[in-house]
């Protein structure tokens, strides 16, 4: 059995929110702590995201402090502040999932909140992105992130002999099938259905990027809640969701120092993968849903492969056939991913996480996918560099 799992989740609303950060951290906090069936005096491990939206940076390296004091946490036994950015979902997991196995803490809380869209905008929250990343060759030559990532699209179709028109389609399905999911999620930001000749028909951010292959920029929080399972009530085990099995794999976060530009992320991917697999004793076969982070509509072709769903170039098979959208055969992205769910800056990787909570406990509603009993989950940081992966079973 499982040492340690998912008790409590918690999501705020999406959108231009009017609240603080802080606030909505602090929302989500008691909500995913109520939803754990604990009481805030029983949460003795904290790790929060920080956040971008603060004014001089100061919520990024303490946000953890100020909120301990906003929610009366204490005395605590562990307690940090990831700088992860979008790998941060997989190694706070993994952290919260190894102290509690360890005996070090009974119930964990992790936090994130931002206000991407109302308290920095798109061109200062492009500049705050950029703040991480190399401020000698890239930060002052406007190396922002759709560029970076166009890169690595160009790359990965050089290197399966795509022409610019299969580049195109293949991005489109990807952006389609996250749409299909996300008009079933009553929480997402997109209503309407897309079609392919609609995404291509929107405009480059860089190229090959467009808008609609682009994550929405919005307001939100999410906290969930790791517990030891020794700590556990049977009524809590009932709803609970095992952690079986964490990967991780870090290197080479400056893009200019990476060996190559798709092959560097996608063997750190697949190193991640293969670790979380190992751990879990599961591999791809297993696996019922799947959670690539889509920041930008590229993502979910290599993080497939990787993970070994395709063969090299092959992923956008899946796509055309339906195998990831409403009744295929690997579902992915059930929330509609970054793409349609939205982007507030760190917390976005963990609605993947609470959404494939959802399916596992069986309370997704109209996307309930149906006999889920194991969920593979992925996330990654700046271009690739930071990987972290991590499988979750279902409810007993």
């Amino acid at each position: 059995m499982s040492s340690a799992a998912v008790t409590g989740i918690a999501d705020s609303r999406l959108g231009n929110v009017a609240r603080s950060p802080i606030q909505t951290c602090v929302d989500v906090a008691v909500e995913a702590t109520a939803d754990a069936g604990v009481g805030l005096d029983e949460i003795d491990g904290l790790i929060s995201f920080g956040v971008l939206a603060a004014e001089n940076g100061r919520d990024v390296h303490r946000h953890h402090i100020r909120l301990a004091e906003q929610l009366g946490l204490g005395p605590l036994r562990w307690t940090g502040t990831s700088k992860l950015g979008g790998g941060a979902a997989g190694q706070t997991l993994r952290e919260a999932a190894l102290l509690a196995a360890a005996g070090k803490v009974r119930h964990a809380l992790v936090v994130a909140g931002d206000s991407f869209r109302t308290g920095l905008g798109r061109d200062n929250a492009q500049g705050a992105w950029m703040d991480f990343h190399d401020q000698e060759l890239e930060g002052p030559y406007g190396h922002t992130a759709p560029g970076q990532w166009a890169m690595v699209t160009q790359r990965y179709a050089h290197r399966h002999g795509w022409s610019r028109e299969e580049l195109d389609e293949a991005l489109a399905q990807v952006a389609v099938s996250a749409r299909q999911w996300a008009v079933l999620n009553p929480a997402s930001a997109a209503t309407e259905q897309l079609t392919v000749p609609e995404v291509l028909a929107s405009p480059l951010v860089a190229d090959p990027i467009r808008v609609l292959h682009c994550s929405r920029s919005i307001d939100g929080a999410s906290a969930f809640v790791v517990s030891a399972t020794s700590a556990l009530t049977s009524a809590q085990r009932d709803r609970s969701v095992p952690v079986l099995g964490t990967g991780t794999r870090y290197s080479h976060y400056y893009m200019g120092s990476f060996p190559e530009l798709d092959g560097t992320v996608t063997d750190l991917a697949r190193a991640s993968f293969n670790e979380a697999y190992e751990e879990a004793g599961l591999g791809p076969d297993d696996i019922d849903i799947f959670y690539p982070y889509d920041g930008f509509a590229y993502m979910p072709l290599y993080q497939l492969e990787a993970a070994g769903f395709a063969e090299p170039g092959r992923a956008v098979h899946l796509y055309r056939e339906g195998a990831t959208s409403p009744g295929g055969r690997l579902p992915c992205n059930t929330h509609g991913g970054a793409l349609n769910h939205g982007l507030p800056a760190f917390p976005a990787v963990l609605f993947f996480l609470t959404e494939a909570v959802r399916q596992l406990r069986g309370e997704a509603g109209e996307r309930q996918v149906d006999g889920a009993r194991h969920a593979l989950l992925h996330g990654l940081s700046g271009c690739g560099g930071m990987n972290a992966s991590f499988l979750l079973g279902a409810a007993s």
